[in-house]
């Protein structure tokens, strides 16, 4: 107990609008756990679920956590079932193969949503931010709901497993919300994805951040360390609008 209160006196240190920040652990429906990281901060208002890409962990949003916190947004990270911390004896990406892993993904982004939403529940400002198959999953909780104000797409795969018939075909619905989509012009599925939002979509907001080459997700903050503060600068300005309205 004492080292989690030092971690957290530290982390206030660093971050003096924390309110919470330490690890979490999700229920997922079938009784296993995904591991996942809270930061909650200012006056918990704002807040953004990150969902990582499907050859990396939670770790990858490092940089995208750090800025949205110095800028007044919660944030929930959380390994997805197979990957970094929620690997376990049955699930595990490395030993037991892609398709093993995500069989049950479908559900366990509803219990992971709820989970995050639990969490926050102070929140009324909500973005969701994915990279490729969190893309795809991102756009499925942003599709199902009606509290999203923004939506961030990090090289996308919108593939069925991650982005369902059902709500592939409820994209209409979300034509008029903000959207920020950064990719690499070379990654081709990934640009075929953000075409799926991107040519519904009519909000003002909505941006287009495109880099040379085929860089897939989280490679990309390496190349360009100034890529997470502009993502979250226009967070930043996508709810301080709808905040106005």
């Amino acid at each position: 107990m004492h080292s989690v209160a030092v971690r957290l006196t530290l982390i206030a240190l660093l971050f003096p609008l924390a309110v919470f920040a330490g690890p979490v652990s999700v229920a997922l429906h079938d009784g296993e756990t995904a591991a996942a990281k809270l930061n909650i901060v200012d006056d918990g208002t704002r807040a953004a679920l990150l969902l990582h890409q499907c050859n990396r962990d939670q770790s990858m949003w490092a940089p995208l956590v750090d800025a949205l916190n110095e800028r007044g947004v919660s944030t929930m990270t959380v390994d997805l079932r197979g990957y970094g911390e929620s690997g376990t004896a049955t699930y595990n990406v490395r030993e037991h193969g892609f398709d093993t892993v995500v069989e049950n993904v479908g559900k366990d982004i509803l219990s992971i949503n709820n989970a995050w939403r639990d969490a926050t529940a102070d929140a009324d400002r909500r973005v969701v931010i994915g990279a490729s198959c969190g893309g795809g999953l991102a756009t499925r909780l942003t599709v199902e709901a009606d509290d999203i104000d923004a939506l961030l797409l990090f090289s996308p795969s919108l593939r069925s497993r991650w982005l369902p018939d059902s709500a592939r075909d409820g994209l209409e619905r979300i034509r008029q919300l903000p959207a920020l989509a950064v990719v690499a012009e070379d990654d081709t599925a990934a640009v075929e994805s953000i075409g799926l939002v991107f040519d519904r979509n009519a909000s003002p907001l909505s941006q287009r951040i495109t880099y040379k080459g085929g860089l897939h997700g989280q490679p990309l903050f390496e190349h360009d360390p100034l890529l997470a503060t502009v993502m979250a600068s226009w967070i930043e300005r996508v709810l301080d609008s709808a905040d106005a309205e």
